[in-house]
């Protein structure tokens, strides 16, 4: 799925007034495919991994 794709969501649910409804359509269309979420990056946060060494 493309970023192109995740705005066409969002304004079809804003036009239809439903500003948080397009999340749930974007994830229904990526199934288990979360690399089609565009956001994801699927590798953890490089701040998260060094705090958690941090508090070893």
């Amino acid at each position: 799925m493309s970023r192109h794709r995740a705005q066409q969501l969002a304004s079809e649910f804003l036009a239809r007034a439903g500003a948080k409804g397009w999340f749930e359509a974007l994830y229904a269309e990526a199934g288990d495919d979360y690399a089609a979420v565009p956001w994801a990056d699927l590798a953890p946060n490089p701040n998260l991994v060094e705090w958690s060494i941090a508090q070893g």
